[in-house]
């Protein structure tokens, strides 16, 4: 029976050290990513809503909505992940998982007058028709270094949109992915 307790001590021992490095090591995996949820807020006609990725009073996204049409427009030096000229952009409708990285086509700016996520009664735009789902890629400015960030929107109907949740990449020029949460805010299921 003594040998047979000795065993039993090793082999929880051993899962022990292993778990606890497991607790140790996973977090620190995607401690970089930032992840805000706050409620989820949805405006229509007439109503903007301002999104500040990172926390420190700089605005980063407005959306807006003007009859039929939404709006995600980047403020101050940010851009979105999408495609235009001067006057309008059409922000792409990014999938949970895809990357937003410094390769990405953050054509987007600051400095094009619309940024119509549907237009035209959403009869076109990567956003079009409502209800419809997804990630905006964002790229902005920390203390003069480039970050990368998603933020989760619905267009529950074609004058309306929610904002969900928020995430970015507290290391500058590296990539996240879409709807991407830290590791201690994932859930996980034990068989």
């Amino acid at each position: 029976m003594g040998s047979k307790k000795k065993d039993i001590r090793r082999y929880l021992q051993a899962y022990s050290a292993m778990g606890a490095s497991f607790l140790i090591t996973a977090p620190v995996a995607n401690a970089a990513i930032q992840h805000t949820d706050p409620a989820d807020v949805t405006i229509g006609t007439g109503e903007n809503y301002l999104v500040d990725l990172d926390g420190n009073m700089t605005d980063d996204v407005e959306f807006r909505v003007s009859g039929s049409n939404v709006y995600g427009s980047p403020l101050f030096g940010a851009a979105l992940m999408g495609n235009g000229g001067p006057t309008f952009c059409y922000p792409y409708r990014l999938s949970s998982g895809a990357a937003i990285a410094p390769s990405g086509a953050f054509d987007c700016s600051s400095g094009v007058t619309y940024h119509s996520l549907n237009y035209g009664s959403s009869s076109f735009g990567y956003w079009a028709p409502a209800p419809i789902s997804g990630y905006l890629g964002v790229q902005f400015d920390i203390g003069g270094s480039t970050h990368y960030g998603w933020i989760h929107i619905e267009l529950p109907t074609n004058s309306s949109v929610t904002i969900m949740d928020w995430a970015y990449e507290d290391v500058a020029d590296t990539e996240i992915t879409a709807g991407t949460v830290p590791v201690e805010l994932q859930s996980f299921t034990i068989e």
